[in-house]
């Protein structure tokens, strides 16, 4: 029972980080221009810019680091494309009228895949910080947000505070 808590928990950890606003102007909201209106691609090459600059990767690292996150991205893609069919049926159950078992059963589903989710997440971060530095791995912390954002391609970007890290400011 604890460790069907301790799953859901997580589960419900995780979507809450994923379903939480973002300032505006923080890489995400804003007005047009603003990172967080950017198309996908430009998205990711801006994530990847900052990392560089902020931990002062080199070109191999950086090349290295692009791999790492192009290999997480792609073992992402199904399990958020499940995410997204596991969301609409727990809508669907409720709409059904469905009893708690049915929900509990669908809830249970949703928390592993986002085990699934920062299991990758986990193992990305892992990879990138077997190619830092010391002095790199100082600022590791804005390397993880950083890499969740590119990984999941979310349009608002990592939730500040980054730790370590510096943002630019927002264009005026």
């Amino acid at each position: 029972m604890w460790m069907r808590c301790l799953v859901l928990s997580i589960g419900f950890f995780a979507l809450a980080q994923g379903l939480s606003a973002q300032p505006p102007g923080w890489l995400g909201g804003g007005p047009p221009g603003m990172p967080g209106m950017m198309q996908p691609r430009e998205r990711q090459a801006f994530l990847l810019d900052v990392l560089t600059s902020e931990l002062g990767l080199d070109k191999g690292q950086r090349m290295q680091v692009r791999q790492i996150v192009d290999q997480a991205r792609q073992a992402v893609r199904p399990l958020l494309d499940r995410l997204q069919k596991m969301r609409r049926a727990i809508r669907e159950a409720v709409n059904a009228r469905k009893d708690q078992g049915v929900l509990d059963g669908l809830h249970k589903q949703l928390a592993e895949l986002h085990v699934q989710l920062a299991e990758l997440e986990t193992n990305a971060f892992r990879d990138l910080c077997a190619l830092l530095s010391a002095e790199q791995q100082a600022d590791a912390d804005l390397a993880y947000n950083l890499l969740e954002a590119m990984i999941l391609d979310r349009p608002g970007g990592p939730t500040p505070p980054f730790g370590g890290g510096r943002m630019p400011p927002p264009p005026q």
